[in-house]
């Protein structure tokens, strides 16, 4: 579909070959997906999600959101499955959407916060508190002193955006470690850099991030 056929249906879709990211009603995570286009008024189309390389099993009727970015957008919406399609390729046709959510995500800065997340490190898993966080990193507190840095660890934590939670599992390196006093108590602090970050994750953070400041800046 061309720029303009999009615009015509009154409803701002993603253009062939976009990655939407796909919720399935009974599914704990999210999958990406590629659009492959739609029929106006009958139903839209998009890859089959996979897992490594393995479908994942989707049935008719089964519950499902999209989600995507354009312009600086987060879009959404609720559809089902209509037919699920091996031949040519595994692909879905999926009800055509009544109505598209859209909530902008303005750039947002760094903010200082106490949130609990989880961290993981050569296979160890500890509860954290997330002191500040940016979309590029975060400064952490941790009872582990051992971890050095540029040694990579993955934090784990849960944010809300336009109404939406999304568990975030962010690939990240250490870049300091420093030795803090906290309630008489002796903490490691750490700063974190996130890397590879998909484009979905770092929209949702950012939405997080400035509604964050929102209202922290509505209290004082």
């Amino acid at each position: 579909m061309s720029p303009m056929d999009v615009r015509h249906t009154g409803l701002n879709l993603p253009q062939v070959g976009d990655t939407a990211s796909l919720g399935i009603e009974w599914a704990e995570r999210r999958y990406d997906v590629t659009w492959l286009g739609f029929l106006l008024e009958h139903s839209v189309m998009v890859t089959a999600p996979r897992v490594s390389g393995t479908l994942v099993p989707v049935y008719v009727n089964d519950g499902i959101t999209i989600r995507y970015i354009r312009d600086n957008h987060v879009h959404g919406f609720k559809t089902r499955v209509l037919v699920f399609n091996r031949n040519p390729y595994p692909h879905m046709h999926l009800e055509y959407p009544e109505a598209i959510a859209e909530h902008r995500v303005r750039s947002a800065h760094r903010v200082v916060m106490r949130l609990e997340g989880r961290m993981v490190a050569d296979g160890r898993e500890e509860t954290v508190t997330i002191l500040d966080i940016s979309d590029s990193g975060a400064r952490i507190q941790s009872t582990r002193e051992d971890l050095a840095v540029d040694a990579e660890v993955e934090l784990h934590l849960a944010v809300e955006f336009a109404g939406t939670r999304e568990d975030l599992s962010l690939a990240s390196v250490v870049k300091n470690a420093n030795l803090n006093e906290d309630h008489d108590q002796l903490l490691m602090h750490y700063g974190l850099a996130f890397k590879d970050m998909e484009s979905m994750q770092r929209m949702m953070l950012r939405g997080f991030i400035y509604e964050q400041l929102c209202r922290q800046r509505a209290n004082l």
